[in-house]
């Protein structure tokens, strides 16, 4: 989502006033994807991004479905805050958030994926991802909040 903050990198001057003022700046690569704080050093999306979960077989049968496991706690999915969508072009899914997710509420999920070929007798995989939400930060400049993903 664009404005999420995922990571903040840190730097240090030895001097003193003003001239231990660190700024952050990225490389100028396009698109701009990311963005970073010039002053706190927090980097955000400025572009959207999308993340896909391929699974492919040795056997080379494209046709692979994919599950995200319901969870009987906030933590794992219950109520259901993310889907999976299949793009059947690559063999790919996606992973996208159902509604807003809410540091106050829940502050992290683990989410088990299953990736299951069509056969007779069927072969499944599985991974978790971890959704690590963070709290609402007052940058200069505004607010910004996120979430950072972590596959296993």
């Amino acid at each position: 989502m664009i404005g999420t903050s995922f990571l903040r990198v840190a730097a240090h001057d030895d001097d003193f006033g003003t001239n231990a003022a660190i700024t952050y700046t990225m490389s100028g690569e396009l698109p701009e994807y990311l963005r970073v704080n010039p002053l706190t050093g927090w980097v955000y999306v400025n572009q959207p991004i999308s993340q896909t979960i391929k699974a492919t077989s040795p056997l080379g049968d494209p046709r692979v479905t994919y599950n995200l496991e319901d969870g009987m706690v906030p933590e794992t999915n219950m109520p259901v805050r993310f889907y999976l969508t299949p793009n059947r072009e690559d063999g790919s899914a996606s992973i996208l958030v159902a509604e807003p997710l809410d540091y106050e509420v829940t502050r992290n999920f683990i989410l088990r994926v299953r990736a299951q070929n069509v056969a007779a007798v069927p072969l499944a995989a599985f991974t978790t991802v971890y959704v690590n939400v963070t709290d609402l930060l007052l940058v200069a400049g505004g607010s910004q909040w996120g979430s950072s993903v972590f596959p296993d």
